[in-house]
């Protein structure tokens, strides 16, 4: 048994008055928490047990049971280890994490095992973290947010694939990463399991330990997504299209490539909402295969010394276009003083008509 006390904050006639009661709570047993109390230990809830109001979880969580989301609805953070290698969260409001919590996550293929469904909630982190193992995977088409307040989620690494990784689930799941430096991104750590999928970043900075693809579904960048890591590859090689929401941008920070390599022969997939849409280039790289890529209708940015390579394109289809012809289609293309493009092979073709 873990004992603990917890103020209650009572109001009486304007006055307010503390009462301090004795709680308890066994943790080696399954049960609901649905009174104010402190859980020292980790909580190991059974098949379809729930958290909800006054619930202080200091000790963690350990989650139990295939295909099992445990409802949360706590008013406090949650502390010390949250293991999701057996089952899953449904949220049914914002959840934090508290700043002394290390996350485990799940596994693909494993029922419920790091399942996050977010029924349109906030998954806050009060301070820096790491997903020491595992994946979360958000999962449902109401979505979630992960709100990094402007702290640092590191992705771990590990033996298995799904280690340190952020997934979207299937049939249209989404999650929108938000005020979050995610470090350690490499391979497909950030990814859909299928087309349906969408990533929303806002206000997010990528630290790329590594080369990395997105190789399954679509993102939007809701405002600025910043791609950093000196010498690394960006490679899209999704077949669906991916958008730069109006007033967002892509930043491509110094030593950064973008490489534009779909799966399927669409020159089109990296989209530009309007005028205000922007792609920020900040002495990086812009890379395509002879599928060739179109930019239109946002804005273009370049900063410091840039280089465009479009290896094998043997003709102006197969080359990096800007603008497409068409007046209401053309993109604006801006230089800070100094600031240049560079082919360094395949085609350039200006496309704009003003």
């Amino acid at each position: 048994m873990n004992i603990r006390k917890m103020c209650f904050v009572t109001t009486i006639s304007g006055l307010v008055c503390f009462t301090a009661k004795s709680v308890s709570y066994d943790t080696t047993t399954g049960a609901d928490l649905d009174k104010a109390l402190v859980v020292a230990a980790a909580w190991q809830p059974a098949v379809n047990d729930y958290a909800k109001g006054a619930v202080a979880l200091e000790g963690g969580i350990i989650t139990e049971g295939a295909n099992n989301l445990h409802r949360m609805n706590v008013l406090f953070p949650v502390d010390g280890t949250i293991d999701l290698m057996r089952g899953g969260f449904e949220l049914r409001n914002e959840l934090h994490i508290g700043s002394g919590a290390n996350i485990l996550g799940g596994y693909v293929g494993r029922d419920g095992s790091g399942r996050i469904m977010g029924q349109g909630n906030v998954v806050v982190l009060d301070d820096d973290m790491t997903l020491t193992a595992g994946a979360l995977i958000f999962t449902g088409t109401a979505g979630a947010t992960l709100d990094g307040q402007n702290h640092t989620l590191t992705l771990g690494t590990g033996v298995l694939a799904d280690d340190g990784s952020i997934i979207v689930d299937t049939h249209g799941s989404t999650v929108m990463i938000s005020n979050l430096t995610i470090r350690g991104l490499a391979a497909n750590k950030l990814r859909c399991l299928d087309g349906t999928g969408t990533f929303t970043f806002k206000n997010v900075c990528l630290l790329q330990d590594a080369n990395y693809s997105f190789t399954v579904g679509h993102f939007d960048v809701l405002e600025d997504l910043t791609l950093r890591g000196s010498n690394t590859n960006f490679t899209y090689k999704s077949s669906k299209q991916s958008k730069i929401c109006s007033w967002g941008m892509l930043v491509l920070d110094t030593g950064v490539t973008f490489s534009y390599d779909p799966v399927s022969n669409n020159r089109g997939l990296l989209a530009f909402a309007d005028a205000s849409s922007a792609l920020l280039m900040r002495g990086a790289s812009l890379a395509s295969t002879r599928t060739g890529l179109q930019l239109t209708k946002g804005h273009l940015i370049l900063e410091n010394k840039n280089y465009f390579r479009n290896d094998g394109a043997m003709s102006a289809s197969q080359g990096i276009s800007i603008g497409n012809g068409t007046a209401s289609d053309d993109i604006k293309v801006s230089f800070f003083p100094g600031a240049s493009i560079n082919l360094l092979s395949g085609e350039l073709v200006n496309n704009n008509v003003n």
